[in-house]
């Protein structure tokens, strides 16, 4: 499975974000993600 984008929380682990770091994958916090979607009209 390819993971491109991990949404992330308030709460995420160090060891998640370091996996993610390693293998490339973008990160984006939830907040800023459901603002994107609510400036969209989406939400």
């Amino acid at each position: 499975a390819n993971t491109d984008l991990l949404i992330t929380g308030a709460e995420v682990g160090a060891s998640k974000l370091a996996k993610a770091d390693k293998l490339g994958v973008e990160t984006a916090d939830q907040g800023v993600i459901w603002q994107q979607l609510i400036d969209a009209g989406v939400a």
